[in-house]
């Protein structure tokens, strides 16, 4: 897909899809910690 369609505007630009739809998007910098509570907040369990 084009950036422009999924409305990127900057980068890092993080997206979870579900069943093919966006989920959830963050844009920036994030530290690790910020990012795995996200995607815990997301339903989605990190893994070592």
């Amino acid at each position: 897909m084009v950036p422009s369609k999924l409305g990127v505007k900057g980068i890092p630009t993080l997206m979870l899809f579900k069943d093919g739809q966006m989920a959830s998007m963050k844009v920036g910098a994030m530290p690790k910690g910020k990012i795995v509570e996200w995607l815990a907040e997301s339903g989605i369990a990190p893994t070592t």
